[in-house]
């Protein structure tokens, strides 16, 4: 440790900044703040400190446990507390982070995996008014909440946020977790909401409930401006342009932006009667959007799909997935997560197209089983400038050789790698090739499926400054 801090403090403020700009601000408070003041300085600066995610990390490496909070409550968050613009927290820790100082700063507040019991206590309950805001009546939440940023679990929880309780609230960006079924004799999805101007949705899972759950929530926003939803629609028709126009954008008089994107899947079942992706785009002729909208189709056979993704251009979300062959390219800056799945092989080339088209991925899934075709030795090394996170799991051995060769592809150091053991092994050729050698040093966290009860000797000398499990 002593040597890479030596290291560290041997190099120039611009060239530091640079190498720690790629890393998780978690990862860099946590782990330099307090050794020296140079390094106090540097990392007290606002790119790791205005915008604070103190979750379970989707891209990070540090997991939040009890001497983790308390080395964060007691020594990092005193010294940057009055620099925090925004802070994303758990509801299992909430409490301890935002009653630990003050934040003087702070306008935006993101609880992820808020239950629905949670949110009402938080929300109305009198032991919660001094939690943040100072002295308050207990209510304060309905009376001057204007805009909310919410992760929740279910459909549920997000509507009983939409009850009437923050009758004021005019911005609403939601994040539901799960695909649970709907109890929709049990909430109200009916109640107009004639203040809420802007509206985003995200869901992690599937949709299931398009037409029983979101196209109702969406006809109560008589007044919105502004809409943004991304979703994979499951077991229901394709959606396209007159399916938005209709159920959408004709409730909506006043809207002035919609950015979309949407997944949709249905059997495949050999038919022949599927939509072109000319008549897909032609579905958006009287479709009045600014932004252009692209769209694709692809045939799943082995897996009996039929996939219609159509999204808005530019493209504003942090995922982007099923990724196959068909991708037109494009540049998309804000994708942080990325998964590239397909039926036939994906060759070099093609990892070429996506390192140029995603420059700022840091984790990136390969969901491919076929093997690659083109044995051309000439290609040109590729960089991927930020990826942290590789999940080789479901990969044919061709890809896990694609990005351990560093003849392939150049990684950073400090990577986290999912991979089948066997598949790796037979790699590495018993974990002692050179070929893969130089990238598999680079690893730092290394998840193993399928590992047997006794793994190789070499394992741990070839990954030698990996963990693994």
């Amino acid at each position: 440790m002593e040597d890479s801090l030596i290291q560290l403090n041997d190099l120039p403020d611009e060239i530091l900044m640079m190498i720690l700009k790629k890393l998780h601000s978690c990862d860099v408070l946590y782990s330099l703040i307090g050794v020296n003041k140079r390094l106090d300085t540097i990392v007290q600066d606002s790119f790791f400190t205005a915008y604070l995610t103190l979750t379970v990390p989707p891209y990070g490496f540090l997991n939040f446990t009890d001497p983790i909070l308390d080395r964060f409550c007691s020594k990092i968050l005193p010294k940057i507390h009055h620099k925090i613009g925004w802070i994303n927290v758990e509801s299992s820790s909430m409490e301890r982070f935002l009653r630990s100082k003050n934040y003087p700063n702070l306008y935006g507040l993101g609880l992820c995996h808020l239950a629905s019991e949670t949110a009402r206590d938080l929300f109305t309950a009198s032991q919660y008014d001094r939690l943040i805001f100072g002295p308050s009546p207990p209510r304060i939440f309905s009376s001057t909440l204007l805009q909310l940023r919410v992760v929740v679990e279910t459909y549920e929880d997000c509507l009983y946020l939409l009850d009437g309780r923050f009758h004021r609230l005019n911005t609403f960006y939601v994040t539901i977790c799960s695909s649970d079924g709907l109890a929709l004799p049990l909430i109200n999805n009916e109640k107009k909401l004639p203040n809420l101007q802007c509206f985003t949705l995200i869901l992690k899972s599937v949709l299931l409930a398009y037409n029983n759950f979101l196209i109702p929530l969406l006809h109560r926003m008589l007044n919105l401006e502004e809409l943004s939803l991304c979703f994979i629609n499951h077991n229901t028709p394709i959606i396209v342009g007159n399916d938005l126009k209709m159920n959408i954008m004709n409730y909506m008089t006043k809207l002035k932006k919609f950015k979309f994107n949407i997944h949709s899947v249905i059997p495949f079942n050999n038919q022949i009667n599927l939509p072109s992706n000319e008549h897909i785009q032609h579905t958006f002729k009287n479709f009045a959007n600014k932004n252009q909208i692209i769209s694709s189709i692809d045939c799943f056979p082995k897996a009996n799909e039929f996939h219609c993704h159509i999204y808005s251009y530019p493209y504003i979300w942090t995922d982007y997935d099923n990724i196959t062959n068909n991708f037109r390219g494009g540049l998309f800056k804000s994708v942080l997560k990325l998964s590239l799945v397909d039926e036939r092989p994906f060759e070099h080339e093609f990892f070429l197209r996506i390192a140029k088209s995603f420059p700022c991925v840091k984790e990136l899934h390969v969901h491919n089983r076929e093997s690659q075709k083109n044995d051309n030795q000439q290609w040109s090394i590729i960089e991927y400038s930020y990826l942290t996170q590789l999940d080789l799991v479901k990969s044919h051995e061709n890809y896990v050789q694609q990005f351990l060769n560093n003849t392939k592809v150049s990684l950073l150091h400090n990577i986290y790698l999912r991979v089948d053991y066997n598949t790796l092994q037979r790699v590495t050729d018993n974990f002692t090739s050179d070929t893969t050698r130089m990238n598999c040093s680079k690893i730092k966290y290394l998840i193993l499926y399928n590992q047997p009860e006794f793994c190789s000797p070499n394992l741990k000398d070839y990954f030698a400054h990996a963990e693994i499990w």
